[in-house]
């Protein structure tokens, strides 16, 4: 056998070497984030136990019993949870999800599901770019399992949306390259979906990540002369995109400007930025406590993307590129990676004070959330050096020097910070981590500077080696940390549970994981949720706690009982009109008088009992029986999307006592019946199904365009 035969048979080895370590890679992230499954455990870790995994409970619970699941009445006395935006109670997929299957199985499947769609339609871009099935399969592992998007899976919502985003840079190659109008009609159809898609998912925020990515793809591969075209063609998809997510974004608006975060300071904006300390992370990936220098989690702060990476992605930089693509390519990764590094940093970057009062941008806080942008960049280039790297793509010897002083320059680098952190040593408060970790980190960098050297000089095997590191690299940080994560079979086993059964209500002690206390049925004063509504009383008040009918209240030392609870629906015949119930309260017995902000007509002196037949989240029925007109107040949080019914006749629901509802009932035998129903939800659902139905558009707009260019043919 010739030598050229024998390097091209170990160079095909290689590569299905390569592509069976990437599949086992994967296979073992599929296992450990679908283990819920076969333990039967549930991950309680962060977010994703503390909001997402009692809030999801609560929404499977609804969709297998029927009842609607907009509004939430076991947190914060009632909370709009559609309106909250993290559900995603109206795409398809969530309602099938938590529809049919239990909840130990749909939220790891959901998570699969959307990691699976993230890593398809990764390789399906990176083989459009002209890619090896190992270069896009390489590609695809890293932006799905090995950086910004995984620690993204305490937010399912929020990967979610981030796994759209390959398929929208399919659906923009389309409409850029199109030669047919019908083709481009179909692909705008499809961009339009998908960002429709995105949108109803419900975190808006990573939806911008995914608009700055297409922004910079479309000017990539588009031909300059219909450059404007394709432009107008895709801020098209982006408006039938909003209508289409209307059921969900009219929601959360209207939440949004009830909630404190309508207007954010400065300081609030800037919660989240990425401290320049987290670039450490490029350096050793264990050498900051936890990971990360910052007060949030590993997701908000995490920027490790692997140091072979960071090599790979310096190496196309420096390297010719034969393929005109793959030079605009390379163009766009640079520009990608330094804007979303930019955008992260946040209050840090020093401009950010003047564009984060921009329209949309303004609204988000946590700018490390934009670290995405940067995380794509890099899996990338990962899938356009992979091609030439492995093949030995011929190096000027200023280039190889060059490089060869990159390696060894982040390898010196890398020494000097971990000796310093070992020097400081690592108090309980400090920010570097133990030992142990500081030195394991060292060496991945420091085996990955050398594998690097020796791949840049040597041969076949030098550059397999190093691409294997390269997987087994990012692979290794983003698996321990999912293998972190804390499981348990009965997650609220970790908590002291009220001294009062189920429903409550009770007030628990704000730290987040109180939330769980929900998956054992409780309703809780309090809580932790994201669009936090404006409060007259304060949620933390003594009052708020007793107006909302807490029985127990949970403090630094433990539980303790309320010695006399209101009841969950009192009938009240004293009505005094407050402009500030807050300061008001104080001064009257609350449990005889109500505050309203407007006169209320009650018969003082009425008498009268009231029987609650139905309360279920967001329907409440009541019979009442008075000897005049009477006040019904209920510990339910006060929402305008509330409506009441007294014997079938239309009544208006009240603001009383400052944040709760009441409603005003005649003498005599009535029954009232309260169901939630905002404008918002009904008509962002009608504005929805117009958006899908103008999609219609795009075909006839071809049609009539193909018509025109057959006549002009003739």
């Amino acid at each position: 056998m010739s030598s050229a035969k024998a390097a091209k048979l170990a160079g095909s080895r290689s590569r299905w070497l390569l592509l069976a370590g990437t599949a086992m890679l994967s296979a073992l992230f599929v296992c450990a984030i679908g283990s819920p499954i076969v333990t039967g455990k549930q991950f309680v870790a962060s977010d994703l136990g503390n909001y997402y995994l009692p809030f999801r409970q609560f929404f499977s619970n609804c969709l297998k019993t029927g009842a609607p699941p907009y509004w939430c009445p076991n947190i914060v006395s009632g909370i709009y949870m559609h309106g909250e935006g993290h559900m995603g109670m109206m795409h398809p997929v969530q309602r099938v999800l938590y529809r049919y299957l239990p909840l130990r199985a749909a939220i790891p499947v959901e998570m699969l599901f959307w990691f699976a769609v993230l890593y398809a339609g990764a390789y399906l871009l990176f083989r459009k770019w002209g890619s090896s099935a190992l270069a896009a399969s390489a590609g695809a592992f890293v932006v799905t399992f090995g950086g910004h998007a995984l620690l993204w899976i305490v937010a399912p919502n929020a990967l979610a949306v981030l796994s759209h985003v390959p398929w929208l840079l399919l659906a923009i190659h389309g409409i850029a390259r199109g030669t047919s109008a019908y083709r481009v009609a179909g692909w705008c159809m499809a961009a339009a979906l998908l960002t429709g898609s995105q949108l109803l998912l419900g975190f808006p925020q990573h939806v911008l990540d995914s608009i700055l990515i297409e922004g910079g793809y479309l000017l990539c591969v588009a031909a300059p002369g219909q450059l404007l075209s394709r432009v107008a063609l895709l801020t098209s998809t982006k408006v039938a995109a909003v209508l289409i997510g209307a059921a969900q974004l009219l929601p959360t608006w209207t939440e949004l400007q009830r909630s404190p975060r309508a207007a954010p300071t400065l300081a609030l904006l800037s919660v989240g930025s990425v401290h320049p300390y987290n670039l450490l992370q490029w350096i050793n990936p264990f050498v900051l406590r936890n990971r990360h220098f910052g007060d949030l989690n590993l997701h908000e702060f995490g920027i490790y993307c692997g140091v072979g990476t960071l090599l790979l992605f310096l190496w196309l930089c420096m390297s010719p590129l034969k393929s005109g693509l793959d030079s605009r390519l390379r163009g766009l990764f640079i520009t990608l990676a330094l804007v979303g590094l930019f955008l992260s940093l946040g209050e840090y970057n020093l401009v950010f004070p003047l564009y984060a009062r921009l329209p949309v941008i303004g609204l988000f806080r946590c700018p490390g959330r934009y670290f995405f942008v940067t995380s794509f960049a890099a899996a990338g280039a990962v899938a356009v050096s992979v091609d030439p790297f492995v093949s030995g793509a011929p190096l000027s010897l200023r280039l190889r020097r060059w490089l060869r002083t990159l390696a060894v320059g982040m390898a010196s680098l890398a020494l000097v910070v971990s000796i310093d952190a070992l020097i400081s040593g690592s108090p309980s408060g400090g920010m570097f981590s133990t030992a142990p970790k500081v030195l394991l980190g060292c060496a991945i960098v420091c085996v990955g500077c050398g594998l690097f050297w020796f791949a840049v000089e040597g041969g076949n095997l030098a550059r397999t080696v190093f691409l294997a590191f390269v997987l087994g690299d990012v692979g290794f940080y983003h698996l321990t940390h999912v293998l972190q994560f804390q499981t348990a079979r009965n997650p609220t086993a970790s908590l002291t549970l009220p001294p009062v059964p189920p429903p409550g209500p009770v007030y628990a002690y704000p730290v987040d994981d109180r939330n769980r206390l929900m998956l054992d049925g409780y309703r809780l004063v309090d809580g932790y949720v994201a669009l936090v509504q404006k409060s007259a009383l304060g949620y933390e008040s003594p009052v708020f706690r007793l107006l909302a009918g807490s029985k127990a209240n949970e403090g630094p030392s433990g539980w303790e009982l309320v010695p006399h609870p209101f009841d969950r629906v009192r009938l009240l015949s004293s009505v005094v009109v407050s402009a500030d119930p807050a300061r008001d309260l104080e001064r009257v017995n609350l449990a005889t008088t109500a505050l309203a902000f407007e006169p209320v007509g009650v018969d003082p002196g009425a008498t009268g009992r009231a029987v609650i037949q139905e309360d279920s989240p967001g329907r409440v029925r009541i019979r009442t029986e008075g000897s005049g007109a009477l006040l019904v107040a209920l510990t339910e949080r006060f929402d305008p999307g509330w409506t009441s019914r007294v014997d079938g006749e239309h009544v208006s629901v009240l603001r009383v006592n400052g944040d709760f509802l009441g409603v005003t009932v005649p003498a005599g035998r009535h029954t009232i019946e309260l169901a939630f129903d905002p404008w918002d939800l009904r008509w962002g659902v009608k504005v929805s199904l117009l958006g899908l139905a103008l999609l219609g558009l795009y075909p006839a707009c071809a049609y009539f365009a193909e018509r025109r260019r057959l006549h002009a043919g003739q």
